[in-house]
């Protein structure tokens, strides 16, 4: 069987035309066979090998989902380059951080998506001096040094960027012979990722995320979830995070279709559901059920093909949950606990467990996972029903941060685990519940956002003396940030006016969606009380 064969992301890729004209990707609006991705893959291997790219370099890609991200995913592995997804909502100042950071030597955008976004635009304000750079030399950015050229789909005016067209006139690609000894040479070890993620500090980290790592958990998946090649699968969540990676990873070891969205929206979701006759869906959020649910003819579609959906219904409304229920008869929904440093879920519920079980718990830890709660402040190991910070340590989990010595070095125990920052505990039975997250983090609409990140840009504004941001429940999102801001002696400045003031500079989800002046802080012995702060916020929105 091809999942326990595979070593690499290359073997895989390299082999998948075993699979002939059977269909890989399904969008709402076209699909493409294993035989199109591996043609598409290929030409994309040999272009980057051509231009330079050579083992553990890095590949940025600055893409919504969609073919082309998949074929420059499969690429960038065959030939043993690092991939690095760049969040499509990041603002300038994001943009150049990361490409700065990650060391991306060759950046792949679209000119195509320019009636809802301008990529060109935003990278044009993230790297000035792109506007006085040729775009037929290799690029010299004092914002970016390895920065060598920006290929943009669907062709470009701007000074600077290469269409594909013009990459491929300028760098031939190599001859099939060159593809595959370099192709062969990827070690199971060598990076295949680099996803950044939010962390309790004002920048993101780059996580490393290896080829034996994705082809572990992939295998855990789906053997944990009975996924075979007669499956249909469903990912609507962004392919520049972990959660969009592994489902298309999983088709390619398995031969089977998933059905992918550039633009998650509710009705095109539904019909993928009804139409493709999906088997296994990984919607994962309240915000993409729900809008499956209040999709028009959601009450009349025939869903009884779905037989799993990772839904996590532990943290789940139970409404949302017997709403799916009932509509889809044929269906178990499947919780589990994860994050970007587990290179996706590290603990699943299984389909055979009894319902109860299912929607109360997140699961057991995968094979091959060692998940301990442990006390965070002397680091005693806690028994179950004691809740505590989860840790892990497994050949699954990222192999570290990338350039980043000193979060390492706080985020991994000296015996090898890592941890999470998150709140958990198990039951006597060996399932997980998460209850909360000792970071200073937030999860908005599943996205990972940093309140030292927002406070950094308020603090920034002339009226603002300090700001600190704490996490609110919010109905759609669970949570959203909201900021208690102390002026500056003789300034003044509105809610209205902060909030403005932090657009373009972030995205639009780190936007704090409240604002409260005040005048002290509730203190500690020495530092600011969050926790207060958060239940005076909580006690404001429910006053209103």
């Amino acid at each position: 069987m091809r999942i326990a064969e595979a070593r690499t992301i290359a073997e895989l890729v390299g082999s998948m035309t075993e699979f002939g004209d059977r269909e890989l990707l399904v969008f709402p609006d076209c699909r493409r066979s294993f035989v199109d991705v591996h043609r598409s893959a290929s030409g994309w291997a040999g272009l980057f090998m051509a231009m330079g790219i050579g083992r553990n370099d890095k590949i940025g890609l600055l893409l919504p989902t969609s073919p082309e991200f998949v074929d420059i995913l499969f690429a960038a592995n065959a030939i043993g380059a690092v991939l690095v997804p760049l969040n499509t909502r990041f603002q300038p100042a994001e943009l150049a951080y990361t490409i700065r950071n990650a060391d991306v030597a060759v950046l792949v955008t679209t000119s195509q998506l320019d009636d809802v976004v301008d990529f060109g635009e935003r990278l044009q304000a993230a790297l000035p001096s792109l506007a006085a750079q040729p775009s037929d030399r290799v690029l010299n950015l004092p914002e970016a040094p390895e920065l060598r050229h920006i290929i943009v789909i669907g062709g470009s005016t701007r000074p600077a960027f290469l269409s594909l067209e013009a990459a491929t006139s300028l760098y031939p690609p190599v001859g099939e012979a060159a593809l595959a000894q370099r192709m062969a040479e990827v070690e199971p070890s060598d990076i295949a990722v680099m996803l950044y993620t939010s962390g309790t500090t004002s920048h993101p980290k780059g996580c490393l995320v290896s080829h034996d790592a994705l082809l572990f958990n992939t295998r855990n998946m789906a053997e944990r979830y009975h996924i075979g090649p007669e499956d249909r699968l469903f990912a609507p969540l962004p392919i520049f995070h972990i959660a969009g990676i592994l489902p298309v990873l999983i088709a390619l070891r398995l031969g089977t279709p998933v059905c992918l969205m550039q633009q998650f929206n509710g009705p095109d979701a539904l019909r993928l559901l009804r139409d493709e006759q999906v088997t296994c869906g990984w919607p994962c959020f309240v915000t993409i059920l729900q809008d499956i649910i209040d999709a028009e003819g959601f009450e009349e579609a025939d869903l009884s093909s779905v037989r799993i959906l990772i839904s996590n219904p532990a943290v789940v409304p139970a409404a949302v949950s017997e709403v799916l229920e009932r509509r889809m008869p044929n269906m178990v929904q499947i919780g589990n606990f994860g994050m970007t440093e587990s290179i996706g879920p590290c603990t699943a519920s299984k389909p055979e467990e009894d319902r109860a079980t299912r929607i109360t718990r997140l699961g057991t830890p995968f094979p091959g996972w060692d998940i301990r709660i442990r006390d965070p402040e002397t680091g005693d190991d806690l028994a179950a029903g004691e809740k505590g910070e989860i840790i892990f340590r497994s050949r699954g989990m990222i192999s570290g941060y990338y350039k980043a010595p000193d979060k390492q070095a706080e985020a991994f125990t000296a015996d090898g685990f890592l941890r999470s920052g998150d709140i958990g505990s198990f039951d006597e039975a060996g399932q997980i519940m998460f209850h909360g997250r000792l970071k200073d983090m937030m999860k908005v609409g599943g996205e990972n956002v940093a309140a030292a990140e927002v406070e950094a840009v308020l603090n920034a504004h002339a009226a603002v003396k300090l700001a600190q941001v704490v996490p609110i429940t919010h109905p759609r999102y669970q949570e959203v940030p909201a900021a208690f801001i102390q002026l500056n002696e003789g300034f003044s400045a509105s809610e209205a006016e902060l909030i403005d003031f932090c657009r373009g500079k972030i995205a639009n989800f780190k936007l704090p969606r409240a604002i409260r002046f005040i005048d002290a802080w509730p203190m500690s012995t020495s530092k600011i009380q969050k926790f207060r702060l958060r239940e005076m916020a909580e006690e404001m929105i429910n006053a209103q």
